[in-house]
């Protein structure tokens, strides 16, 4: 990381999508119940799909 500017390589991009990032994303069904899913995204290098 430059440490000057704070901002990260583009080598230091790529390794870090190249992590395994699992997220979770929330929502409220209609009936009031909550609902909880697991995302991932996969980094080919060029792109990212979820």
């Amino acid at each position: 990381m430059n440490h000057t500017s704070g901002k990260l390589s583009s080598s230091e991009i790529d390794e870090f999508l190249a992590q395994p990032i699992i997220a979770r994303i929330g929502t409220v069904k209609p009936d009031g119940s909550p609902h909880v899913a697991a995302m991932w995204q996969q980094w080919d290098g060029d792109g990212t799909a979820m």
